[in-house]
């Protein structure tokens, strides 16, 4: 598979509303833990504090959970639109199927 097909699938999986779902979350809770050690003694003295670092410990964590996301899917299912006579595999009709086991089976959310 070229390199740029690759990195437009993976995007457009780690868009998927699933995937996305969960790095939002992800991405949240991490970057609040990553500010309160970063920017925990500027907050408590009242001092001022970057946007930009701000925006990065939430943003960097997102990123990684949505990348790890969508090469899991891709890992598990393959990418969508993949043509057929790549190693058999029929392809994939939208990006929620990333998340369908192999085989057609359902996924179970705990």
């Amino acid at each position: 598979m070229k390199r740029p097909r690759l990195f437009f699938a993976l995007v457009k999986s780690a868009f998927s509303p699933p995937i996305f779902i969960d790095s939002v979350k992800t991405g949240l809770a991490v970057g609040l833990i990553l500010n309160l050690i970063n920017h925990g003694q500027a907050l408590l003295d009242g001092t001022e504090i970057g946007l930009g670092s701000v925006l990065l410990d939430f943003i960097v964590p997102f990123c990684v959970s949505a990348y790890s996301g969508a090469r899991a899917a891709y890992s598990t299912c393959g990418l969508p639109n993949r043509v057929p006579a790549e190693n058999g595999v029929e392809p994939l009709t939208t990006t929620t199927d990333l998340l369908k086991p192999p085989g057609g089976g359902s996924v179970s959310r705990r």
